[in-house]
């Protein structure tokens, strides 16, 4: 009966985890950082995604974490189609040409390395998502750097 009771609450904190996430994903205030919404969300999946379990072999567990992946590829795919046209934005039409062109590589590698994320968490490879969410992470803060976003 007690693990009955644990696993009800740890499936109810999930749900509110999730639903969180979703109504913050809806809330229309500005980000503290300059980040997209995308980002954030991607980070919150990827982490409830692979968060070690000590039971990790129970079908309840396992299917928590496979509604993570889907979760997951589903954000991945809608952030891939909000990237489409970062690298033709107004604001890189100012930079000079070395910057517009890092800016440009920069976008493809991103967007390149969401596919593979999104691949990877519809196929629930738990070590691809770890290691082409590093990927994404690496390449997003250069392409910040590149652009000038600190």
């Amino acid at each position: 009966m007690k693990n009955r009771t644990t696993y009800m609450l740890c499936s109810f904190a999930l749900l509110c985890m999730i639903l969180s996430s979703c109504s913050q994903m809806n809330n229309t205030q500005p980000q503290a950082s300059g980040d997209p919404a995308g980002i954030h969300e991607l980070e919150s999946l990827y982490e409830l995604a692979t968060a070690p379990q000590s039971h990790d072999v129970r079908k309840p567990v396992r299917d928590e974490r496979a509604r993570a992946m889907r979760l997951l590829a589903e954000k991945t795919q809608a952030f891939l189609a909000v990237t489409a046209g970062w690298d033709s934005e107004a604001r890189l039409t100012s930079f000079n040409e070395s910057r517009r062109d890092c800016a440009h590589r920069d976008v493809h590698a991103f967007r390149q390395a969401l596919e593979g994320l999104g691949t990877a968490a519809k196929e629930s490879d738990l070590a691809r998502v770890r290691s082409e969410y590093s990927e994404v992470i690496g390449i997003y803060r250069h392409m910040r750097q590149c652009i000038g976003e600190n």
